[in-house]
């Protein structure tokens, strides 16, 4: 608890819109907009989203992606802040699995999959870790993604954990005392930071 209350608070009120084109919808709001609702904001606070494109496209083309960030200062300033960004479009699996940051898809594996454990979807959540843990083995190229996979796996078999402990308190019902732990441990999950998952290694081309 101390260190929680120790983090710097950056912003509060924060919210997060994210605007993607015609031709790409989010995963959780089949849309092209997507709003995260955050609160307060610290130097540990990571948020992931993920996508798909709705038709084809030419390998050279590019995704331009956009996010509005609405939050209050300290000193009680309002401030939208907008940044925008181009990723490239390529055809190619492997060329993709590459080069990807395993630490970012690891990360968003674990905020997802501990968002459908919070609705007791526990089966899907394991689909998912499962699916992004053969993404991040076909992946491992560097031995910068291969410390990031590790983490991953370490993150992943805590979150099981987790769900198994959380799920048993289920099957207990109302007639026992039930302990909540094993949910608030879930819902942490949820607002895991990126700094679990990143290497120390710096990042070079396999």
């Amino acid at each position: 608890m101390s260190a929680v209350m120790s983090k710097t608070i950056l912003g509060t009120g924060v919210t997060c819109t994210m605007f993607l084109p015609n031709q790409f919808v989010f995963k959780d709001s089949e849309n092209h907009t997507t709003t995260k609702e955050v609160g307060n904001v610290s130097t540990e606070t990571d948020l992931t989203f993920s996508f798909k494109p709705t038709e084809l496209f030419d390998s050279d083309q590019e995704v331009v992606i956009q996010a509005q960030i609405n939050y209050t200062r300290s000193d009680g300033a309002k401030i939208l802040r907008v940044i925008s960004s181009s990723l490239p479009i390529t055809r190619s699996r492997e060329k993709c699995e590459e080069h990807m940051n395993a630490s970012v898809v690891a990360l968003n594996s674990v905020h997802v999959s501990a968002e459908l454990a919070q609705f007791s979807e526990y089966q899907n959540a394991r689909i998912n870790l499962i699916s992004n843990q053969r993404l991040l083995q076909r992946g491992m190229k560097t031995k910068k993604q291969q410390q990031e996979y590790i983490k991953f796996i370490k993150q992943g078999e805590k979150l099981d954990g987790f769900m198994r402990e959380a799920k048993t308190q289920e099957l207990i019902g109302q007639g026992a005392k039930k302990d909540d732990s094993a949910a608030k441990n879930i819902i942490q999950m949820k607002s895991a930071s990126f700094s679990l998952f990143e290497s120390c290694l710096l990042y070079t081309s396999p």
